[in-house]
């Protein structure tokens, strides 16, 4: 089929349809099915379709083995990885190997599954996809516990934990604790295995992860019944398999209906027993799992021997023995020919059955010296023991017999080392998980905090907005009318030369509106500072002429408090600045200045150029008043917005607190610098300006 631009949409619409499905697999698994199987339907002919094609058959891999298919399932995931590699999609290719580790897991191939296993999770570790690592560490836990390596197990289980934990994959995080649990089970602890049960099942439950609360239900039934309390055990295994036969999960069924015999036999119910292990039975024959049906067969060898049944007990244990033989699983074949041989044990001596059970456990020892499995060699010295006793072949009886007691000594030691250094590894989990939810809890009260702290400041900001908003609306309704009256106290000052009185009155009136206008330009300069809205253009600016208009500007202040200038500048001094920022900066200085300084004082103005330490020229300005001067906490708040000094204005002017800080801020927007200096108080003080001669710092 060629490529159409019909053809070309289906295809999108196709690859979206299977992402949503792979996306939500652990929530839907029915549906990642269905769509993967339409999929393969609609476009097995489909040119350009091909990594399409193997992303479904992963998908359909992926649900077949939730389903208990895991032949098919693994045929289908090594179809995909070879497709995957050959389009070069390695992270598509390692949730594929991913797949067949599972699949090869259940088949009880764990050195497989485990080769595969950490080649995905190199590659995934390569990608830096952290779900990726997660779920090939989770992988490694379980291949590790059955394995019973507990402490690796343990360690993978942690690293999956906080993996999971780190991307929020709450499906993997509700997994990893069922394998926390799995493992606190197997170390004994069971208290401490159903409390990870009961995480999990409260995180599958809140999420709607069907499939992750049957492996809780079921676990918890496994725990409570390793810890005696087979009633609730049994209750929890038909929780868990309702709500399997509900999701349609066929091998979960199979697999709480083995526990729920397990449970009734051990409640004397032999009865009741046989008929669930036999329903589990059929249901793993179904799905051709052979090994769900090799522990069905020896859990119904067990019932029938407990029964009296010994022929049958017999079969049971064969076909369970063909089936592990046919899995390749040595471990599980070798408990298999210790329950034979324990069967066939109460017999004659140099009986045929006594001779079979020789030979099983002679084959048991054989295994588990092999793959080096002390509980095994255990077990199989012991029945050996037992059968050359019954055979009278007391010397090799005894023989056995110290073997055994020699690796009970073993096994203790082992165990006693590996569940001090589990319990270690699970204690530090456990403390970390505790830690967590904890820094959860204070995230909470932080992140809670934070919201009511945003809601002052989003208050604060809007009371500050309104108040600035109407002190602009103050300032700039008062400026035209303040200047008014500036304007009329100049005329009246020429009509009132010859009068004394009259003069100083026209002065007051003219320094009370220049205090106004200077306030008013201050909360106008201050509002445009802090909405960013000040005018930035420079240009050439004499800063000698600014200076003289501005001492002529406040001669009427001076004249009220009988006070002199002396101005020491020379008639051109040159500089790129903002001009209207020179004037509030020196406006304020001088001002403040005269406000600050006794009567009959002088205030001095002095201005010149200079060479800065780096070899640039700059404009160096200084204003010095004979005031009270300042003091060591005045020098630190000095520049600071509505700072108050320790000194008053000797005339009681007004004083907003915004000169210095405004002197300050434009100051430093033109890449100079402004600071002062006093002697101490009683002694004045005198301010610096430097501002570059090109305008750049």
């Amino acid at each position: 089929m060629s490529h159409t631009p019909d053809n070309n949409d289906n295809l999108r619409a196709a690859e979206q349809r299977l992402e949503h499905a792979w996306t939500n697999r652990e929530l839907e698994p029915s549906a990642l099915r269905g769509v993967a199987e339409t999929v393969l339907a609609e476009f097995a002919q489909t040119s350009g379709a091909e990594r399409l094609l193997a992303r479904a058959r992963l998908a359909r891999a992926h649900a077949l083995t939730n389903a208990g298919d895991f032949a098919e399932a693994g045929a289908l995931a090594d179809l995909a990885a070879e497709e995957f590699r050959r389009l070069g999609d390695s992270e598509h290719a390692a949730w594929a190997d991913l797949s067949r580790a599972v699949c090869a897991y259940y088949r009880s191939d764990y050195e497989t599954a485990r080769r595969l296993t950490e080649g995905a999770r190199d590659a995934f570790a390569a990608l830096a996809n952290d779900r990726g690592q997660a779920s090939a560490h989770s992988a490694l836990a379980n291949i590790a516990r059955v394995s019973g390596q507990t402490g690796p197990a343990l360690v993978h289980a942690r690293h999956a934990l906080d993996l999971f934990r780190a991307c929020e994959h709450r499906p993997g995080l509700a997994m990893t604790l069922n394998n926390l649990g799995a493992i606190a089970h197997d170390l004994g602890d069971f208290k401490q295995a159903v409390s990870y049960f009961e995480e999990a099942l409260k995180i599958a439950r809140a999420m709607g992860y069907r499939r992750v609360e049957g492996f809780a239900l079921n676990n918890i039934g496994s725990s409570c019944e390793a810890g005696g309390d087979i009633a609730t055990a049994l209750a929890w295994h038909r929780e868990s398999f309702a709500l399997k036969e509900k999701t349609g999960d066929r091998r979960g069924q199979a697999i709480s209906l083995n526990n729920i015999g397990i449970a009734l036999k051990k409640l004397g119910r032999h009865a009741e027993a046989l008929e669930q292990q036999q329903r589990g039975l059929e249901l793993f024959r179904a799905m051709e799992d052979d090994w769900g049906q090799s522990y069905c067969q020896l859990e119904l060898g067990d019932l029938a021997a407990k029964r009296g049944e010994r022929n049958r007990a017999r079969e049971h244990f064969e076909q369970s023995l063909t089936l592990r033989r046919k899995i390749g699983d040595r471990r599980l074949e070798g408990e298999a020919l210790l329950a034979l041989a324990g069967l066939l044990l109460p017999a004659a001596a140099d009986s045929a059955d006594l001779v079979q059970a020789r030979n099983c456990a002679a084959g048991a020892l054989a295994i588990a010296e092999e793959m080096d499995v002390l509980p095994l060699r255990y077990e199989a010295r012991r029945q050996l023991q037992q059968i050359e006793r019954a055979a009278g072949r007391l010397e090799q009886a005894l023989g056995h017999c110290e073997e055994a007691m020699t690796l009970e000594k073993q096994i203790a030691r082992r165990e006693a080392d590996e569940r001090l250094n589990s319990l270690r590894v699970l204690h530090e989990v456990e403390t970390a998980r505790l830690e967590l939810e904890q820094e959860r809890t204070r995230a909470k009260e932080l992140e809670a905090a934070l919201h009511e702290a945003e809601r002052q400041r989003q208050r604060a900001a809007a009371a500050d907005e309104a108040k600035s908003e109407t002190l602009r609306i103050v300032a700039h309704d008062l400026r035209n009318p303040v200047a008014a009256i500036r304007a009329v106290a100049d005329l009246l000052v020429d009509r009132v030369q010859r009068d004394t009185e009259g003069s100083e009155y026209c002065d007051m009136i003219a320094t009370s509106a220049d205090e106004v206008l200077e306030m008013v330009g201050n909360l106008m300069e201050e509002a445009a500072l802090a909405d960013g809205d000040l005018p930035r253009e420079r240009r050439p600016v004499d800063v000698s002429r600014i200076l003289q208009a501005q001492v002529r500007a406040h001669a009427a202040q001076a004249r009220l408090k009988r006070l002199r200038f002396e101005t020491n500048v020379p008639d051109v001094l040159v500089l790129t600045a903002n001009e209207k920022w020179l004037n509030t900066i020196f406006t304020n200085l001088i001002s403040n200045a005269l406000k600050f300084s006794p009567r009959n004082a002088t205030v001095i103005v002095d201005a010149e150029r200079e060479k800065n330490p780096d070899g640039a020229e700059a404009i160096h300005v200084t204003i010095t008043d004979q005031g009270p001067g300042l003091n060591a906490a005045d020098m630190e708040r000095l520049f600071g917005k509505y700072a108050r000094l320790s000194a008053q204005p000797t005339g009681g002017e007004p004083s907003s607190g915004l000169g210095l800080f405004l002197v300050r801020k434009l100051v430093e927007l033109q890449h100079g610098r402004v600071w002062a200096e006093s002697t101490g108080t009683g002694r004045g003080s005198r301010f610096h300006v430097v501002l570059p001669l090109d305008g750049t710092g």
